[in-house]
């Protein structure tokens, strides 16, 4: 049971942080030491959660992602919606499918806007969904989260300032020098314990942040705006071995008291030679196809595209 226990320990992404800064301990010291202390409820570093959340996936690959929406609008009206989105590097290209559409509508990202077919402009307010989902570099999703005021640069540390993690472990007080933010703590959310980050928090507006306790992925980003609660929840988490880490099976968008937006992860693949030549010349086609798009599914895509 003690071995168990320690190897669980073992992967905890604060056992890495430690890691990192050491050179000249074995692990087993190391571990017995803190091991005394995780029980008094460390929450590891924001670094090191998301560094354990993208642990695995490979920059600078092509990929094809695949997912499939259920919109349902204002009026009660509901879209479906099939979306490819194609990682061609680090560049990101869409291609939306279904009923409402006349064919395959392409779509890029420009200046923060979705760029679609030959002149359609739909601005994006956040662009946590696409550096989460389909990113392979936690640094860039740090990134915006500090630009989207869902995080601040303090609540990156994790000890007092000089702390050094040096010297014999076992006299390491880490009890004593960990930094217990206010605005980080556990909460129990719908889809289990979450640890809860604070961001912006001024009059009316607020954003909040849900990673999952066990490290597996986001759990929800939420916008505050008066009375309206918008927000993207993640769900079902898989260990997907070809794509490299955990990633939610289930996705929903949350709109004026409302489940607006049921998603589906449908499939991921990383794609080779004759794929990517054929992808290509399909993102071809797309973009001179002049697919037309009926009011509803304009309607869809702005709901669906406007946070993510």
């Amino acid at each position: 049971m003690m071995s168990q226990r320690l190897s669980s320990f073992l992967r905890n992404p604060i056992w890495v942080e430690i890691m990192v800064s050491l050179q000249n301990f074995s692990r087993a010291a190391v571990a017995i030491a803190f091991f005394s202390n995780h029980a008094c409820g460390f929450i590891p570093s924001i670094p090191s959660i998301l560094e354990s959340l993208f642990e695995g996936r490979r920059a600078g690959q092509t990929s094809e992602f695949v997912l499939r929406h259920q919109i349902t609008l204002e009026g009660g009206d509901a879209v479906d919606i099939e979306e490819r989105i194609i990682m061609l590097k680090d560049v990101a290209h869409f291609l939306f499918s279904g009923r409402q559409l006349s064919g395959q509508l392409h779509g890029t990202i420009e200046r923060g806007s979705y760029a679609l077919g030959n002149r359609q402009v739909i601005p994006s307010r956040s662009g946590i969904f696409r550096s989460y989902l389909f990113g392979t570099q936690p640094e860039r999703l740090q990134d915006r989260l500090i630009r989207e005021e869902f995080i601040y640069r303090d609540q990156l540390q994790q000890f007092k300032p000089g702390f050094v993690l040096q010297g014999d472990p076992k006299l390491w007080d880490l009890k004593g020098n960990y930094l217990r933010h206010q605005d980080i703590y556990l909460q129990r959310l719908p889809a289990g314990v979450a640890i809860s980050v604070r961001g912006l928090n001024k009059g009316d507006m607020k954003r909040s942040l849900y990673f999952d306790k066990a490290f597996r992925g986001i759990l929800r980003t939420e916008w505050v705006e008066g009375q309206n609660v918008i927000a993207w929840n993640y769900d079902g988490f898989v260990k997907d071995m070809s794509f490299g880490s955990f990633r939610p099976v289930r996705m929903s968008f949350e709109h004026n008291e409302r489940k607006a937006i049921l998603t589906d992860w449908v499939s991921w693949r990383m794609l080779k030679d004759k794929q990517v030549v054929d992808l290509k010349n399909t993102l071809r086609t797309a973009r001179s196809s002049g697919t037309s798009i009926s009011g509803d599914a304009e309607e869809a895509l702005k709901l669906l595209l406007g946070f993510r």
